[in-house]
């Protein structure tokens, strides 16, 4: 079953994101505009009607299309689907002894992997991260502040063709640094629902303390509801902010990051809805313990 979820995830949104939908509604726009204007020109009156017909369906698709492009660069609408996730769970406050109140001391370190890019990594034999490499500067972060935490990285392949995990690729990075044997390195976790079941099998929940769970502050809302949901009680790291609450209303121009974030956007409250409906989390919107 839940190799299936994960093949008609990957799938669906091949279609679903953002970008590519633009894309589809375009090519669409061309394909009714094309031939219904040759037809328009050249067929009877009947016909002719019908071919008008879809030449004014293409045109209403390319306004759209355009309207919506030109909101996604100079607006921060992409941004406002993304402030409400990286916002749920606020910063991670390390104990001290001028903080009591900041939680008990780290027993370990959970960090979901997602920055690594496998294909390009593998062709050039160097490690290539994308826009959520943050994960990976915490994990080394990590280490040296809480020598003495346990500490796990769960990466396997967001791809259908199971080869290369993204595991694979950080415990090389280890080597070089030398610290492969502090990470148990997770290698079989497909999304963030295998991350939470496979990891919790591979730790000691026995040790005293907290569990701190690093991943991008926007998956953190999904992460949280799953991990609570098998019932380990995690403490949130968010990490890689991409927006700026305090300015939700600033204009700019940047198609590409509008873009990005759009797709991020609705990637993160679609997996919430579908998590939650399979019930992978007990909650939509999963948010702090009160």
């Amino acid at each position: 079953m839940d190799s299936l979820f994960f093949a008609l995830s990957k799938i669906f949104w091949a279609f679903a994101r953002p970008d590519h939908l633009l894309l589809l509604l375009l090519t669409l726009s061309v394909l009714l505009l094309w031939p219904a204007m040759r037809a328009a020109s050249l067929a009877a009156v009947p016909h002719r009607r019908r071919a008008i017909g879809r030449i004014r369906l293409g045109w209403h698709m390319l306004r759209a299309v355009w309207v919506m492009l030109w909101l996604v660069a100079v607006t921060p609408a992409s941004d406002w689907l993304l402030m409400p996730l990286e916002t749920r769970f606020p910063q991670y406050v390390a104990p001290s002894s001028t903080l009591p109140t900041a939680g008990s001391p780290v027993a370990g370190i959970i960090v979901l992997g997602g920055a690594e890019q496998l294909q390009r990594s593998q062709r050039w034999q160097s490690l290539s991260l994308n826009g959520e490499g943050e994960r990976i500067v915490a994990l080394q972060t990590l280490l040296r502040r809480y020598p003495d935490a346990q500490v796990l990285f769960s990466s396997g392949s967001g791809k259908l063709d199971q080869g290369l995990r993204g595991a694979d690729l950080i415990g090389r990075l280890l080597q070089q640094s030398g610290e492969q044997d502090r990470v148990i390195l997770e290698r079989e976790a497909r999304n963030t629902h295998e991350n939470a079941l496979f990891s919790q099998k591979r730790v000691d929940l026995t040790r005293p303390g907290q569990w701190l769970l690093v991943t991008s502050a926007f998956h953190m809302p999904r992460a949280m509801g799953v991990f609570t949901h098998i019932g380990w009680q995690v403490t949130p790291y968010p990490v890689g902010y991409r927006t700026l609450p305090d300015k939700p209303f600033a204009l700019g121009m940047d198609l590409y990051g509008g873009l990005e974030n759009l797709s991020m956007g609705v990637h993160e409250w679609i997996g919430l809805l579908a998590y939650w409906l399979t019930d992978r989390t007990s909650q939509l919107f999963p948010g702090p313990r009160s």
